[in-house]
């Protein structure tokens, strides 16, 4: 076998390169992209399903046509933003599913995120409102809405660390 390998070493040499390229491009292929720093999760309401939305687009949205009645806030665009974290050997999450859908792939709503109205105002009428615009959270099933610097949405962000039963959760990006 050596004799053979070594009277046609173009030949191996040949073969060897052609494996090689043939095996990084099927690895390349199958790798995932990996996430999208320009789209963001977003969670219909209305509609409770998922959504991937540009990054730049404020919450709450009526992008989708639907409304939302928030309590204590009034009516407004449907689409919130979601922050998604995994557990385990969690599935992918695709547009389109539900909060039941998705943590049947072991994939969970951390909390939703919305901005207050003035707020949202003031930052489509371009105003730069100096750091970190407030935001109002809520936890997965959007019924009460707080201020994300209060006790009570610390106590919401607390909650993750319990999300997935003492794994600790990844999030997850579109």
């Amino acid at each position: 076998m050596r004799n053979v390998l070594q009277k046609n070493s173009p030949i191996v040499l040949i073969v060897s390169l052609l494996v090689l390229g043939a095996s990084t491009w099927m690895l390349l292929g199958a790798m995932d992209a990996g996430p999208d720093f320009d789209r963001k999760w977003m969670y219909d309401l209305a509609a409770d399903e998922l959504v991937v939305a540009p990054k730049t687009q404020l919450a709450p949205s009526d992008a989708s046509g639907r409304t939302f009645d928030y309590p204590d806030a009034g009516s407004a665009g449907s689409l919130v933003d979601a922050v998604l974290y995994g557990c385990g050997n969690h599935g992918q999450p695709k547009p389109g599913m539900s909060r039941d859908q998705l943590a049947s792939r072991g994939v969970h709503i951390g909390y939703l995120s919305r901005y207050p109205d003035p707020v949202k105002a003031a930052l489509e009428a371009g105003e730069s409102l100096g750091g970190d615009a407030p935001h109002l959270i809520a936890d997965a099933s959007g019924a009460a809405w707080v201020r994300e610097l209060s006790p009570q949405g610390d106590a919401i962000l607390a909650a993750l660390s319990d999300l997935c039963g003492g794994d600790v959760p990844r999030a997850i990006r579109p």
